[in-house]
């Protein structure tokens, strides 16, 4: 039996929460205008869904098994969702942007379909016939709840340590001996991992170390949980002391003792002195009486598995052992880097590593009674045992537990290895009830987009703000007053991280564990289907009640968008390729109307060339990514979508042609890149004056087209490349731009394709000075630019945040830019500016006494044809320079005296080649 009612709430309660903010706000607006009716069925509605959540808190005492409260939570989470499509069309004279709630007028009046009333009758009649089920749910002993509760634990273990954390448990033991005595000092160490790396155990063994026995006069071992609570968990300090031999402390309170185990694995004999508290006593008496207990010890304490800790809670604790204690060293066991950082200020953090595959077949090993048993298993089977457990000792020790109680056939074996883990773990719920815990200390909407989290293949690597992108727009970011929502989605990212649900993997890109994604996955019941591995000839078996569509491209049939057509309610279809070449070479000419609650429609890798006109149907999308596909053109349909945040066409060198979207009134993220075969801008850009980010500006002639449309985007954040300025007709064009207004962006690259400028009279220079950018920018590249002087801004100190500059291809220039005014520059890159043959004095400053260069590290040459002689570096210019690359630079003689330098890198440079040979200078 497993204990479904505390699953019930977290997994709804997200869901309904979202569902009651948008009941209130149509509610509440006056500017939506419903009639009575409406109003009735909307109170109706609301009065319902609260109900329902007042029902799943109140029954956290009742126990269903499993197979029944699974189906009840999928019907209740079926409503919800139904509810959530409902209303996104219900006023459809209203269009709720869901991204800046805020509400306008739109002139769509014509009502289709079933009417709102039959639709929403329908919802609140299935809401009642859940909502008598739970009140038809017998009451259990009470003694329900703690059947999934975490047990809490001890200081004591029969578990021998793993010989591969024998270097962590030494370096923190050392720690604990060493380090500041003074009187009231107060150290903490944190050990950071995620649910089922061992920490608990490795905590174990050096709280039993005996040579803390001698080190510490007093200890004691305190099992958090979920929330810390100052009052309470001081006194399980109390309770829990136990005075070393080195103690002299005469016992005034009552003591007992008990027989434990060593490090060794010999038995010793722990003195608990259990110390009087009243349980009248308020938070400032428990600190009075904590500090009168630990007068003049040195105290060791383990605060194990802290899920959250507040500093209202924390540093009272800390300021009373100070007062008392001679010394105190603590340690810290935690899921979360947050609370390590909170508590160490980032220092004395060890982040646990996952155990290799020997060591945790070892543990495995070490869980069956025959080891005959065991040792018949092959490689292959191994293998598999060694991938379930993925470097977790806790998966191998209870994996191996269930297996010896089992069958021994290989077969038999086989079947069970290649089973979800949580299909395996009916009754033995060790695992579950760790990773529970962690869950429930997720707030209401985390916890949501955490199981959402699981649409992504396992062992797959995720982009961080692609998937905060697909939450926004399946709605599971609560807005926060005038806080943007992508900042809000990044804290539920960084919180999910920092509790090691995610981790970091290669090359910047995020994972999940495989527990973690298996957990996840089971949280999500049937909203989502995974199709991994289907072929043209298997009919897929699809519960019509799915929301979500992950499809791997591996295998998968090039028919399968049209064998899932019948499930209307899908959300999500997300495409997957990870590398892989696909089937899919065409989409459903019917997608629109077939799916018309569709939110987010991602087909990146796919081999279509074209998207059905159908699409502009579906006016739930918010999320559309046709990257690295053949796609040439989009439809012009899809300028029908009022709620489309995102659209994505990285990668897709067959496009040359985009339809109007001055209509697209919600985007906020268009994503382009230069192997676009389009001549310009899309007709109506202009008018996107919510957009944050547009990473490519093609310049055009016509009307809306030109740099100028940019004037009212001063929204624009990250960055953004603006291609074809050769088309500009004139520099006040350039100024209608106002690039120093858009004080978000980050990055900004200027690039002329040709040196035929449309206007043959216009000075560039010109249009350079009126393209000056916002002071906030960090960097900048300038490319093609054929003027023959530089602007006063361009090496401006005022540019403060400028840490990369590259400019390159200009063939006019015959002297460098200032460059070395800018106080921050890290980074710069000269490249194939053949027209210069000396870079001198002012290079590094404008008649100013000062450093040049201050903050430089890397420094490239690349292509300098004529470039000859490099002077007026003074003293003290470039004292952070660390590298320095030379490529392509055929004439240049020598190298200025550059003290500091660490490395260079000379190439194709003949003149010196022979200096790149000899020690570089010192003074």
């Amino acid at each position: 039996m497993l204990e479904v009612a505390t699953l019930v709430v977290s997994a709804l309660a997200p869901i309904t929460q979202v569902v009651c903010e948008r009941l209130a706000s149509f509610l509440l607006h006056r500017e939506i205008k419903l009639d009575d009716n409406e109003k009735d069925m909307l109170k109706s509605l609301m009065e319902t869904m609260t109900r329902i959540q007042s029902l799943t808190e109140k029954i956290d005492g009742w126990q269903i098994y499993r197979k029944e409260g699974r189906s009840w939570l999928r019907d209740l989470k079926s409503a919800a969702y139904d509810t959530s499509d409902l209303l996104e069309e219900l006023p459809s004279h209203v269009c709720k942007n869901s991204f800046s709630g805020k509400i306008k007028s739109t002139v769509e009046k014509v009502r289709k379909g079933p009417t709102y009333r039959e639709t929403l009758e329908r919802i609140v009649r299935k809401l009642d016939e859940i909502s008598k089920q739970i009140n038809n749910q017998p009451e259990n002993n009470g003694d329900h709840h703690k059947a999934n509760r975490r047990s809490q634990t001890s200081s004591f273990t029969g578990e021998s340590l793993v010989p591969c954390r024998e270097d962590v448990k030494r370096d923190i033991v050392e720690w604990l001996l060493s380090g500041d005595s003074s009187k009231g000092n107060v150290s903490v160490i944190s050990l950071v991992g995620m649910v089922g790396l061992g920490k608990t155990t490795l905590s174990q063994h050096i709280y039993n170390d005996e040579n803390l026995e001698h080190h510490f006069t007093s200890k004691a071992w305190v099992s958090v949980g979920k929330d810390f609570n100052l009052d309470r968990h001081i006194k399980s300090i109390l309770h829990s002391t136990e005075f070393c031999p080195s103690s002299q402390r005469e016992m005034t309170a009552t003591s007992t003792v008990s027989t434990g185990v060593s490090d060794n694995g010999s038995q010793k004999e722990v003195t608990a002195t259990k110390f009087s508290v009243d349980a009248t006593m308020d938070t400032q008496a428990l600190l009075l009486k904590l500090r009168e207990v630990m007068k003049n010890q040195k105290f060791f304490l383990v605060l194990d598995d802290v899920l959250n800790i507040k500093p209202e809670d924390w540093d009272p604790l800390i300021a009373s052992l100070k007062d008392g204690t001679s010394e105190t060293k603590i340690l810290v066991t935690t899921q979360s880097q947050k609370v390590a950082t909170m508590i160490t200020d980032g220092n004395s953090t060890i982040l646990l590593k996952a155990l290799p595959h020997d060591a945790c077949w070892s543990l495995f090993q070490g869980a069956f009674a025959n080891e005959r048993t065991c040792a018949k298993i092959g490689s292959t089977l191994r293998k598999k045992v060694e991938t379930k457990c993925a470097g977790l000792p806790l998966v191998a020790k209870v994996l191996g537990r269930f297996l010896n109680s089992k069958i021994t056939e290989e077969e038999d074996w086989t079947d069970i290895l290649n089973s979800e883990l949580w299909d395996l773990l009916e009754d033995n719920n060790e695992i579950f009830r760790a990773l529970w815990e962690s869950y429930l200390a997720l707030s209401t909407q985390v916890k949501l987009c955490f199981t959402y989290g699981s649409i992504i293949p396992k062992g797959s690597a995720f982009d961080k703000d692609k998937l905060v992108h697909l939450w926004m727009a399946e709605g599971f970011i609560l807005p926060q007053g005038e806080r943007r929502i992508e900042n809000i989605g990044n804290g539920y990212f960084n919180d999910l991280f920092s509790r090691s649900f995610f981790q970091n993997t290669n090359n910047g890109a995020y994972g999940m564990h495989d527990l973690i994604h298996e957990f996840a996955h089971w949280l999500f019941l049937t909203e989502c289907l995974r199709i991994e591995d289907s072929d043209s000839s298997d009919r897929l078996v699809v519960d019509s009640g799915v929301r979500h569509l992950s499809i791997l491209c591996k295998s998968t049939s090039p028919k399968v968008l049209e064998e899932v057509s019948f499930c209307e309610r899908i959300r999500t279809i997300l495409l997957q390729c990870g590398g892989h070449h696909n089937n899919i070479h065409s989409i459903p000419y019917s997608l629109g109307t077939e799916f018309r609650k569709l939110r987010v429609l991602d087909l990146s890798g796919a081999q279509i060339e074209e998207l059905p006109q159908s699409i502009g149907s579906a006016k739930q999308l918010r999320h559309i990514d046709l990257s690295n596909t053949p796609i040439k053109k989009l439809c012009k349909t899809i300028s029908r979508l009022p709620r489309l945040h995102r659209l994505k066409l990285k990668n897709c060198g067959s496009i040359t042609y985009l339809p109007s979207m001055k209509k697209l009134s919600s985007l906020r993220h268009f994503h382009l890149d230069e192997k676009l075969q389009i001549c310009s801008m899309p007709e109506g850009i202009s008018q996107l004056t919510s957009l944050e980010t547009l990473s490519h500006f093609f310049m055009g002639t016509g009307d809306g087209q030109k740099i100028e449309g940019m004037k009212n985007m001063t929204n624009l954040r990250g960055s953004l490349c603006i291609l074809k300025l050769e088309s500009v007709s004139n520099a006040q064009e350039a100024t209608e731009a106002a690039l120093d207004n858009k004080q978000y962006l980050e990055e900004l690259t200027l690039k002329w394709n040709s040196q035929q400028l449309l206007n043959p009279n216009l000075d560039v220079v010109d249009v350079l000075r009126s393209l000056k950018p916002h002071e906030n920018l960090k960097k900048l590249h300038i490319s093609g630019y054929s003027g023959n002087r530089f602007p006063q801004w361009l090496g401006g100190s005022s540019f403060s945040n400028l840490v990369n500059v590259s400019l390159c291809n200009f063939n006019n220039c015959t002297v460098l830019p200032p460059l070395g005014q800018l106080p921050s520059l890290e980074s710069l890159s000269i490249n194939k500016m053949r027209n210069v043959e000396e870079v001198d004095n002012g290079f590094c400053r404008i008649q100013h006494p000062g450093t040049g260069f201050p903050s430089l590290t890397t420094l490239q040459f690349v292509d300098m044809c004529n470039f000859e002689t490099w002077n007026g570096v003074q003293e003290g210019d470039f004292p952070k320079l660390q590298k320095l690359i030379i490529t392509n630079c055929a004439r240049l003689l020598e190298l200025p005296k550059l003290v500091w330098l660490e490395f260079a890198e000379i190439n194709n440079s003949g003149l010196l080649e022979s200096w790149r040979d000899q020690r570089m200078n010192r003074p």
